[in-house]
Formats: structure tokens, C-alpha cells, sequence
């Protein structure tokens, strides 16, 4: 059947729709000073096991608004589209270009003797965080990838 090949394409966008919604969540109190997780801690927690410990609002608002702009038309999808790869070229851009100026290959080298605490620090030389570093940032290239693959889909 054709409409059942694109239900499951849809499904699929909700799902990372809303997992790039709840990471956006997560920067977005970050950068408020957690103020949005302690207010829903205290005012709504939940408890129920393999769920947030609250429920996430601002994630549900961001999926709600993609959806709508989903049900309005293509053209809209295609501006918010264009937008968010010109956010993202121009955030690439910067980290890059600010990057340039805090290269030091002396970085790569450091001994285990020059570092405070190995625990937040690393253990020194080019792969001071062992495998669980390189998977914690796979996992953030993934919720980049994720993010970006919704927006180019939509």
C-alpha cells in the first residue's frame, strides 16, 4: 500500500523530531541556569521508570511548531529549511574560524603529570578521554546529524 510507506516515514520524523526537541530543551535550560527542569522538578515531577524524571513542555512546544509548519505548506517548510542551514553554516563558520586562533599542537602532547584531575581533565596525549569520549561526542554528532536530517526532511 502507498500510504503505508509514508505513515512510517512520517513516524520515523516524529521520533527525531522530538528527540532533537528534547536536546534543544536541554541546551536551551542550560543556558538559562536550569531554571525550567528545577521549576518542573519541583511543580510536576514524575516517577516512572524509563521516562524523564518531569515532563518536557518546551520539547512538546517545539514539536507542536514543526508540525504546524509541517500543515501549513511546503514553501514554509522550505524558507524554515533554508533559514536553519544558513544558522548552521554560519555557527560551523564561527567555531571554525574561532578555533583557528586557539590552535596548540603542544595540547596533543601533555603528560599525565601536567594534568590536575585526570577525572574531568583526561590522561593527556591525543585521546585523553579513551573510548568514552570519542562515543559521548559520536553522541552529539548524532543529535547534530539527527537535528539537521529533520529540518532537511521537513
Amino acid at each position: 500500500m502507498p500510504g503505508c510507506k509514508r505513515k512510517e516515514i512520517m513516524h520515523s520524523e516524529y521520533r527525531g523530531t522530538s528527540s532533537v526537541a528534547r536536546a534543544w530543551t536541554s541546551y536551551f535550560d542550560s543556558l538559562v541556569g536550569n531554571k525550567i527542569s528545577s521549576f518542573f522538578l519541583v511543580n510536576t515531577p514524575m516517577d516512572v521508570p524509563s521516562l524523564a524524571s518531569y515532563p518536557d513542555f518546551f520539547a512538546l512546544g517545539i514539536t507542536l511548531l514543526l508540525t504546524a509548519i509541517l500543515l501549513i505548506g511546503a514553501k514554509e517548510s522550505t524558507m524554515l529549511n533554508n533559514v536553519f542551514t544558513v544558522v548552521n553554516l554560519l555557527v560551523v563558520s564561527y567555531i571554525f574560524i574561532c578555533g583557528l586562533f586557539k590552535v596548540d599542537i603542544k595540547n596533543w602532547n601533555i603528560s599525565q603529570k601536567q594534568i590536575g584531575n585526570s577525572t574531568t581533565d583526561g590522561t593527556g596525549g591525543f585521546f585523553p578521554f579513551g573510548i568514552s569520549g570519542v562515543f559521548s561526542g559520536a553522541a552529539t554528532c548524532f543529535y547534530a546529524f539527527v537535528g539537521f536530517d529533520v529540518i532537511a526532511t521537513t
